[in-house]
């Protein structure tokens, strides 16, 4: 037994853990903005709310759908969200920690949705 996840429960995973930050970004963004953002670089709590939103939708549908085209669309809407997250913390200083981590796990996740789909392969 090599111990590592299956596909199915790697995305499961993911979608709990993007479930989770989803439901915090929902309903109470203030205290995880002050975990990565300096003062004065917290994203407007409306952004933070459909960001949060739009975690928990995904999650969701990945959770009760780990069908092969949900997980690839998924991984493509991460990647998305990365590279325009990349595009604010050069085009925004101010929010550059907070867009930065955000493509970090946007990234990461995109990363889990494509070992998945090459594992289910």
């Amino acid at each position: 037994m090599s111990g590592a996840l299956s596909a199915k429960t790697a995305v499961r995973l993911s979608a709990a853990v993007r479930a989770a930050t989803g439901i915090g970004l929902l309903s109470a963004p203030a205290p995880l903005e002050r975990l990565i953002a300096p003062p004065g670089g917290e994203p407007p709590t409306a952004v933070a709310r459909l960001l949060g939103a739009r975690l928990l939708m995904q999650s969701l549908v990945e959770a009760t759908l780990p069908l092969r085209i949900v997980v690839v669309s998924g991984g493509a809407v991460d990647v998305l969200h990365a590279a325009s997250m990349v595009v604010i913390a050069v085009a925004e200083p101010r929010y550059r920690r907070v867009a930065v981590v955000s493509a970090l796990v946007a990234t990461t996740a995109a990363a889990i949705s494509v070992r998945a789909v090459r594992a289910r392969a």
